[in-house]
């Protein structure tokens, strides 16, 4: 008698011991690829499989900074923590880019950490391999005065206003070929003596002075992320202390930037788009609010459900008195005839989103994190402050789950260790096994990160095993499960529950053998038999 059973892709140890850290979550949905784990505050990233295994690894002198991402070519370009005149201080805080090839030799280097700016956060690496960075500039109480900062709201440092600069690797030196400053575009309604006196939302293609970080900190907007749209040459910027993300025109010069003409867009460096949070420009209410304290907005360019829109981490939402993290994908607004943003009741479209996605309450995380939709629209999350990534399918069932395995203080974790104090990660980012990066590489792999680990048993391409003369029954079952063999060897079988824990462990003899079930609570459970695995559902 044949009898076929469904088995669910699932990480499956062989001991008893529990899947605490590393891979924890590996279903048939799982997208295919490769993906970077770069620990913050870390000497090492590494390139890991779906099972969490070494494929890859790159090192450093200095601990890691918020950004790590592959070129084309497969070398490695991360930002790292370089004090340098130490002149700055705060979250995402970096100084330093390195690129590094395949075998982690330096390539080449950039350094930004003097007395007037200081790189922090994302980076973006252009078509043409130039790179957008991000860094604080300094500005003095006077500067801050003389365009209409509030003088009761002024740090005793000043301000600390962003800018983005376009580097451009010249063997190991860099130049930078173009540039936007914040500062540039301002407006204020605070004191009509000042510079940039105006109605806020008349210039609602300008920055308030006067809003943004409110708590004594010099870092005013501190801008977190940033992407590329090639083919409209646009920015993408988010501000979690406006709670918003911007768009600016990447054509202009560097003088068209510094003022509201030029470039293909006419508007110069004002802001092209704006969306998250209208009150910013009094174009809305409390209502109208979309987003809170996000990071991580990309342009899609993948897959086919979402391509050609735009996903946002937002980090701090309440829903229901309960504070929760969304990673939410919006529409892109762009009116590519006009050239123009639509506006509705003063605010910057679209008015709702395509689609928002609660993480469980578990891994709510307040700051860092983000999100990265797949080829198969699969999306892959990092939460950042819970150590985990988890990837979603496209009914937003989560088919992978990664928990990172090196402790806060640079310990490698233990299978089995609980409890733990965990680093934390930044921006996901997972590349499909044809990236042109990975071509003459050797992606072979080697033991998982975490130390006493246990095999990942992966079944990615089976959908389903026969089992010539084998049957269990029932399926669902309650109280017994009967495993009935026609064959004459005798096979060791154990029961797993859904974490990876043997619960059961028996000898499968020719003819019936009942297996008691008792005290197992209802839920998935994994028998293996032999070499097959099956889907067992206790009720």
């Amino acid at each position: 008698m044949r009898i076929v059973f469904s088995i669910l892709l699932f990480l499956v140890p062989i001991s008893g011991s529990t899947q605490t850290v590393g891979t924890l979550l590996y279903e048939d949905e799982t997208s295919e690829g490769l993906t970077l784990f770069h620990p913050l505050s870390y000497d090492t990233t590494y390139l890991i499989n779906n099972c969490g295994e070494k494929v890859n690894q790159w090192s450093s002198d200095l601990p890691n900074g918020a950004f790590a991402r592959l070129k084309s070519n497969g070398n490695l370009v991360k930002a790292v923590r370089f004090a340098g005149d130490d002149a700055f201080t705060g979250g995402g805080i970096t100084g330093r880019i390195i690129e590094q090839d395949w075998s982690g030799a330096l390539v080449w280097e950039y350094s930004l950490a003097d007395s007037n700016y200081h790189l922090h956060h994302d980076v973006h690496i252009l078509p043409n391999d130039n790179l957008l960075v991000i860094a604080w500039e300094k500005k003095t109480i006077a500067e801050c005065i003389a365009v209409g900062r509030d003088t009761t709201n002024i740090p005793a440092e000043g301000l600390w206003p962003c800018v983005i600069f376009e580097v451009e690797p010249i063997g190991s030196f860099s130049s930078i070929v173009w540039e936007w400053h914040a500062w540039d575009h301002l407006v204020q309604d605070f004191d009509s003596t000042k510079a940039n006196f105006g109605d806020l939302l008349v210039n609602k293609a300008r920055i308030d002075i006067n809003r943004g970080n409110e708590n004594s900190n010099p870092d005013w907007i501190h801008l977190n992320g940033i992407d590329y749209n090639e083919d409209l040459d646009m920015i993408l910027l988010s501000s979690p202390m406006l709670d918003e993300v911007f768009i600016i025109d990447h054509s202009t010069s560097t003088s068209e930037a510094a003022s509201n003409s030029g470039g293909l867009y006419g508007q110069g460096g004002d802001l092209l788009w704006r969306w998250g949070n209208p009150m910013n420009y009094n174009g809305g209410t409390a209502a109208d609010q979309q987003l809170y304290f996000q990071h991580d907005p990309q342009w899609i360019n993948r897959g086919a459900k979402y391509k050609n829109m735009i996903s946002i981490f937002s980090n701090q939402e309440v829903v229901n008195t309960t504070n929760v993290s969304k990673v939410k994908i919006i529409e892109f607004p762009f009116d590519s005839v006009n050239n123009v943003f639509p506006v509705l009741n003063n605010a910057y479209l679209p008015a709702t989103t395509f689609l928002d996605y609660q993480l469980p309450d578990s891994l709510f995380s307040a700051h860092i994190s983000g999100a990265e939709v797949q080829e198969n629209d699969n999306i892959l999350i990092a939460a950042g402050n819970q150590s985990t990534f988890i990837e979603v399918d496209t009914n937003l069932q989560v088919v992978w789950s990664y928990l990172a395995p090196i402790k806060t203080n640079g310990q490698i974790a233990s299978q089995g260790d609980t409890g733990l104090s965990l680093k934390r990660m930044f921006q996901p980012a997972k590349y499909p096994s044809d990236f042109s990066g990975f071509v003459g590489q050797d992606l072979s792999a080697s033991a998982p990160i975490e130390q006493n680990s246990l095999p990942c048993i992966s079944t990615s391409s089976i959908k389903e095993v026969a089992l010539e003369e084998i049957i269990v029954f029932p399926n669902p079952a309650t109280d017994v499960v009967m495993v009935k063999s026609e064959s004459a060897e005798n096979l060791a079988a154990h029961i797993y529950s859904s974490n990876g824990v043997v619960v059961r462990e028996f000898t499968v003899n020719e003819g019936d053998n009942n297996v008691s079930l008792e005290g197992l609570t209802s839920g998935m459970f994994y028998v293996n038999i032999g070499s097959n695995w099956i889907k067992l559902i206790v009720k």
